[in-house]
């Protein structure tokens, strides 16, 4: 099993590098690297993320950060869709 980062997932990883980098380059660096190896077990345990809310993702909890992976399982490849803060509303909801 292969994982690899969509685009947007690899956004929001260099969003998150950012913006925590403002404050800290080795702290960023060490939640860069937290959510990175967090991604590289889902090549040998691609289900160990819970369902996701909506559609046919799944949602893994990068531990020890306040993030979170959606991804999806397409034949030998984990596809990272996006990588999230915990505190954000997921999926979006209108609010009208």
């Amino acid at each position: 099993m292969r994982v690899k980062l969509a685009d947007p997932a690899i956004r929001d990883l260099d969003g998150i590098a950012a913006y925590i980098g403002t404050d800290s380059a080795n702290a960023a660096n060490r939640v860069v690297k937290r959510i990175l190896s967090a991604l590289e077990l889902l090549r040998d345990f691609p289900n160990m993320g819970r369902p996701a809310k909506a559609g046919a993702s799944r949602e893994l909890v990068i531990p020890r950060t306040p993030y979170i992976a959606t991804y999806l399982v397409l034949n030998d490849t984990v596809w990272v869709t996006r990588i999230m803060h915990s505190a954000m509303r997921w999926p979006p909801v209108d609010d009208e």
